[in-house]
């Protein structure tokens, strides 16, 4: 009981403390079974570009904004197929 009222109080110290550990292990996992996979078939090919997606930057201060008006653009045309 008292470990579950640590973690309830200071889960979010704890994430930003095992933050690295996940991410590189997450990256080297990535990596691992990815790496094989775009070695054989080209990323555009897995991944083409859209006309229907607007890509936003990362550095954009309204980065959500941009993400949630493409997002809105390109589900009904997912949803039909195209």
């Amino acid at each position: 009981e008292t470990t579950n009222l640590f973690l309830e109080e200071n889960w979010k110290e704890l994430v930003k403390d095992f933050e690295p550990l996940f991410s590189g292990a997450l990256d080297s996992f990535l990596k691992q079974v990815l790496g094989p996979i775009f070695e054989k078939v080209p990323y555009d090919e897995i991944f083409p570009e859209t006309s229907y997606i607007t890509p936003c930057s990362r550095h954009d201060p309204k980065l959500n904004e941009c993400a949630l008006r493409s997002a809105r653009q390109a589900i009904p045309l997912v949803i039909k197929g195209e």
